[in-house]
């Protein structure tokens, strides 16, 4: 992706993929912001990816599931970072405007690594089931 704050972004990534408790800090900073979004203005869609992706980071920082490949974990932390960054390449301050480049961002990484998610809604249900 041709975005230097999402490079930006991945460069971060990179420093935080290797320590769970960042990891885990990340993950819920963002399902945060996320409440305090107006559920009108980013649609029920964008509100479950964000959720899914929160939740594999979570998984991971606690070392519950690890069956993820690295590359991957970089592209998720990034989303985050990149989402919880007011400052991208449309400011989020901008009205109506601001997040439609993160959720683009996001939408992007969840469809890239749809094979990575799916496995893991797979295990949560597995796992949910038995316990």
């Amino acid at each position: 992706m041709a975005n230097p704050f999402f490079t930006l972004a991945m460069n971060a990534a990179s420093r935080i993929v290797g320590k769970p408790g960042r990891v885990l800090k990340l993950a819920t900073q963002a399902l945060l912001a996320l409440r305090q979004l107006d559920p009108k203005a980013i649609g029920e869609s964008a509100r479950l990816r964000l959720n899914d992706l929160s939740r594999l980071l979570t998984a991971y920082a606690h070392g519950q599931y690890t069956a993820v490949p690295t590359r991957s974990l970089l592209s998720v932390v990034a989303a985050l970072v990149y989402f919880l960054n007011p400052l991208d390449l449309v400011p989020d301050a901008l009205p109506a405007l601001g997040l439609t480049d993160d959720f683009a961002i996001l939408s992007w990484v969840y469809h890239n690594l749809s094979a990575e998610l799916s496995s893991f809604r797979e295990w949560e249900r597995n796992s949910f089931a038995s316990s």
